[in-house]
C-alpha cells in the first residue's frame, strides 16, 4: 500500500486548533494558510480546513513514531494534555499490529494517536522530538455501507479481502504502516466516548491517486 502524501480534514474551532498544534509540534511544524493550516511530518502532511455550517467533524488519526520511540513520545504528548484511558490503562499493545499507541484528544474532539509499530517502523538513534513524527499510520474510513466501500478500496487495488469484511466493526484496510479503518457509523472509538460519525475527508496518495469521503459516506477514487 503506498503512503499518505497529504490528509485533508476540517475543523470548527480553526483557530483554537492552530494554537494548540504550533504550541504542541513548533512553529517549524505548522504553517497557516487562509482558511486552512498545515502541519508537516517527515513523509505526509495534515491539513486542517474550516469546516461548513455548524458542523463539528472529528476523526481517528495515527502518526507513526519510531519502534524505539514509543515511551519518550507517550511522555512528551502527556505534557499538553491528559492521555486517553481504556480499562485504567493509558497505553495500548496490539498484538496484531505488534504496536505501541497511546492516545489524545485535541480541542476539536480528534482522537489522534501516536503508535510505534516495532516491526514496521525504523529504529532511530537520536532522542524524540516532533521532529521525529514520521508519517501518518491510520485514519478512519466511516460509511454507512462498509461492504460497498469496501468493493471500492478494493477496485482502487488497496488490499481489502473482501470476505473477512466485518460490516458492523473495525476493518483495518492496509499493510506495514498504513492503514485505513473502515467502519460504520455509531461504534464507539476504542480510547474515547465518542462514536464514530460520517465527516468528510481528502487523501492524496504518493503514487498521485486520491480518496474523498464526502458527507454522506460516499467513496470517491
Amino acid at each position: 500500500m503506498t503512503s499518505i502524501k497529504q490528509l485533508t480534514l476540517y475543523t470548527a474551532p480553526f483557530h483554537r486548533m492552530l494554537e494548540f498544534y504550533t504550541k504542541v509540534l513548533g512553529e517549524d511544524h505548522v504553517h497557516q494558510q487562509a482558511d486552512a493550516f498545515t502541519i508537516t511530518l517527515k513523509e505526509s502532511q495534515i491539513q486542517f480546513r474550516t469546516a461548513a455550517g455548524e458542523t463539528n467533524p472529528f476523526y481517528h488519526v495515527a502518526i507513526n513514531i519510531a519502534a524505539n520511540h514509543f515511551q519518550a513520545a507517550k511522555t512528551w504528548l502527556s505534557r499538553f494534555g491528559e492521555l486517553l484511558t481504556e480499562n485504567g490503562s493509558d497505553q495500548a499493545y496490539f498484538k496484531f499490529l505488534d504496536a505501541y499507541s497511546c492516545y489524545i484528544e485535541d480541542p476539536a474532539g480528534n482522537i489522534i494517536e501516536l503508535i510505534a509499530r516495532q516491526q514496521a517502523a525504523p529504529v532511530l538513534d537520536v532522542p524524540f522530538s516532533p521532529a521525529q513524527l514520521l508519517s501518518i499510520g491510520e485514519i478512519n474510513i466511516t460509511t454507512h455501507d462498509v461492504q460497498q466501500a469496501a468493493l471500492l478500496l478494493k477496485q482502487a487495488s488497496l488490499p481489502v479481502e473482501l470476505d473477512q469484511m466485518e460490516t458492523t466493526g473495525l476493518n483495518f484496510v492496509g499493510e506495514q504502516d498504513m492503514f485505513l479503518l473502515l467502519g460504520p457509523v455509531g461504534r464507539r472509538w476504542f480510547f474515547s466516548k465518542q462514536v464514530s460519525v460520517i465527516y468528510p475527508l481528502h487523501i492524496e496518495w504518493s503514487t498521485g491517486a486520491s480518496l474523498s469521503v464526502l458527507d454522506t459516506g460516499e467513496l470517491v477514487i
